[in-house]
């Protein structure tokens, strides 16, 4: 009789005489070994693959990522216009034309280029978020 452990792939063959028998069991029990070979050299070829293609997937991201935030980083210091200083928070305020929605970029605070005039409630929530430490999420 003949038992295959799938999960140790070990195969246990009953003694026969038959020298006929025994000589096909030998040929199963290699046959059987050298499958179960063949099928974690896939695997694990396979397990590598994905790692490098999710590395380098990974990779690519951030790079595109890394590459995107310097370009906006030099937009706003290109095209930013000063407009002063908030008392409370010593925060720099820019204008820029570039979103409608004020926000803050490291230490400094740029708004919108169309408003003619900035409310101290935005300015005081973007200071908000420099105290808080939300400028750290750009880097």
């Amino acid at each position: 009789m003949i038992e295959i452990d799938s999960v140790e792939k070990r195969i246990n063959l009953e003694p026969h005489s038959d020298p006929e028998t025994m000589e096909k069991q030998e040929q199963i029990a290699n046959y059987v070994a050298a499958t179960s070979e063949n099928k974690n050299k896939a695997t694990y070829k396979n397990e590598v693959s994905f790692k490098i293609i999710s590395y380098s997937i990974s990779s690519a991201l951030i790079t595109a990522l890394i590459i995107y935030n310097i370009g906006f980083i030099l937009y706003c210091k290109r095209n930013r216009k000063y407009i002063g200083r908030d008392p409370s928070s010593g925060l720099k305020i820019y204008s820029i034309g570039h979103k409608e929605t004020p926000f803050l970029l490291f230490n400094k605070i740029y708004v919108n280029n169309d408003s003619e005039t900035i409310s101290e409630y935005v300015i005081c929530h973007e200071a908000c978020h420099y105290k808080h430490g939300d400028y750290l999420w750009v880097l």
